[in-house]
């Protein structure tokens, strides 16, 4: 025998169940609503000094908001951008577009596609792309731990390439792909571009340091033709200094010598001072003009970078034995120049030293690219193992960062807020 169900109590808990979620809804589209129309109504202003962001490029704390709501924001962003006239209100189309660059977030790739299809693909050149842009060593681990969907966006930025006829165009996205992007497919499409003979300039020089950044090989040949071209090429020079400073290829030696004692302006994160360079290349510390660097050129310079690199090491080992305060002293400035995986097996060495483990430390994070993230995490285990409590609060804060310590106050708050604190 089957008991009745009272049907209207059931009937009543569903639709207030089905009413609870709505306010939350509501309420976020009216505050995205809110901060639309007050962004909206800023002074214009320049694309240089505007409302939108401070004189250091922190965004405003309403940018904050949409950007601490990450992915729930994107579809609000997305229609707000298609309702607006982007040549009449271009600032305030520039920090929306700030936001999802900013954020990264797969679900808005079908959005670009279209408005790209739509004709409006040079909103995506001039106010979508530079957010995407970051130093030529690429982004760091404390971003890139928050990307997702990376082999859809390989697709996307590899079809926009394809798609561009001038290689003006076309660089800004290579430099987006570099920068952030580490899938396989990625480094396929590297691998390619950097093979083909119709590569050239610049769009080789990138794809050459990506191969460099994942560990693998690149045609040093074609490297020497591009380098003869740029260096006597008006601003070539701006050009090949940072990407010197990421391959660290014994070749610039000499070019770098010829042109050392003087500074140059170049990209944001890289080095504009050839002294610099070659004392990153050469592992040598003591050299400060050109004189000098000529003379232990022509004395040492066919001995290639293997035997540069182990010299520097007998150097601190030496004073570790004899004189351990100079060691970490000395340890602590070579750690800048030093920052290269061709010393790992080195720094390997030096963690029977437990003084040095906080500059250890300082060197893993300056070394850090992503194909090595299983090397370097082994060295910071066996720091960890060996010394965390000792550990500096800088070094300590480096391992949480990379993520080799826990740290449990992480979120995407908290990484917002303090990348919106720039002085």
């Amino acid at each position: 025998m089957t008991k009745n169900i009272p049907v209207l109590p059931i009937l009543f808990v569903f639709i207030f169940l089905l009413c609870c979620g709505k306010p939350s809804q509501v309420d976020a589209a009216s505050e995205y609503e809110n901060i639309f129309k007050e962004q909206r109504n800023l002074p214009h202003g320049s694309m240089l000094i505007n409302r939108y962001f401070d004189m250091h490029g922190n965004a405003n704390k309403s940018l904050q908001k949409l950007i601490k709501a990450r992915f729930d924001a994107t579809d609000p962003i997305c229609r707000e951008l298609d309702k607006i006239d982007s040549k009449k209100r271009p600032t305030y189309a520039m920090a929306l577009y700030h936001v999802l660059g900013y954020v990264k977030d797969p679900a808005s790739i079908k959005w670009l596609e279209k408005i790209c299809s739509d004709g409006r693909s040079n909103e995506i050149k001039k106010y979508y792309l530079s957010h995407w842009k970051t130093f030529l060593r690429g982004a760091g681990y404390e971003d890139l731990k928050w990307i997702e969907g990376s082999e859809q966006w390989s697709g996307f930025f590899i079809n926009r390439f394809k798609s561009e006829r001038f290689s003006r165009n076309r660089i800004p996205i290579l430099r987006a792909m570099q920068g952030w992007l580490h899938d396989p497919g990625t480094l396929d499409f590297f691998t390619e571009l950097e093979k083909s003979p119709s590569t050239k300039g610049e769009e080789l020089l990138i794809a050459q340091v990506y191969l460099h950044q994942h560990g693998k090989p690149y045609n040093v040949e074609r490297l020497k033709e591009t380098f003869e071209e740029f260096k006597s090429k008006k601003g070539g020079i701006e050009i090949l200094l940072p990407v010197a400073d990421e391959i660290r290829d014994e070749l610039f030696v000499p070019w770098l010598i010829s042109i050392a004692g003087k500074t140059y302006k170049v990209e944001l994160g890289s080095r504009g001072e050839p002294q610099t360079i070659l004392e990153e290349i050469t592992f040598k510390l003591n050299i400060l003009d050109k004189e000098g660097w000529n003379n232990w050129y022509n004395e040492h310079g066919t001995e290639g970078r293997k035997a540069w690199v182990d010299q520097a090491f007998n150097q601190i080992e030496d004073f570790l034995h004899n004189d351990p305060d100079r060691a970490k002293i000395y340890f602590k400035k070579a750690m800048y120049r030093w920052n290269d995986m061709i010393f790992f097996s080195h720094a390997k060495e030096l963690l029977q030293y437990k003084s040095l483990h906080n500059e250890l430390t300082g060197w893993i994070n300056l070394t850090y690219r992503t194909c090595w993230r299983k090397q370097l995490h082994s060295l910071a285990d066996e720091i960890i193992d060996q010394n965390e409590s000792d550990l500096e609060n800088w070094a300590a804060g480096i391992l949480k960062n990379l993520d080799f310590l826990e740290d449990k106050d992480a979120t995407w708050d908290r990484h917002v807020s303090f990348d919106n604190m720039r002085l």
